[in-house]
């Protein structure tokens, strides 16, 4: 059975630069990593090109989000997480984590 890790963040540098290690982590335990992203590309490459010889892209996805009108950014990224079950037609394991731990 797959098994998933939802993450998100948003691209404050003070959690999104955790993100290439995070998912390195993950994978080394056999979890592929479901990234909700909320910002600018180039700031999420920037984090990635750190890594992109120890990273496998093929295991760890990154969904971008839209800012909605109303809402800052992260509560949005927060509250992403909660749909990471959308996103698969199979039978998955899925759990929640934080991009920072």
């Amino acid at each position: 059975m797959k098994r998933t890790v939802v993450l998100s963040s948003n691209d404050n540098p003070d959690y999104l630069k955790y993100y290439p290690y995070v998912a390195w982590a993950w994978n080394q335990l056999g979890w592929d990593t479901l990234l909700f992203y909320l910002g600018k590309q180039s700031a999420l490459m920037k984090e990635y090109m750190q890594v992109k010889n120890h990273f496998d892209a093929d295991r760890n996805q990154v969904i971008f989000l839209s800012n909605i009108e109303g809402y800052r950014s992260e509560t949005i990224v927060q509250v992403s997480r909660l749909f990471g079950g959308t996103v698969y037609s199979d039978d998955r394991l899925l759990m929640t984590g934080d991009i920072d731990m």
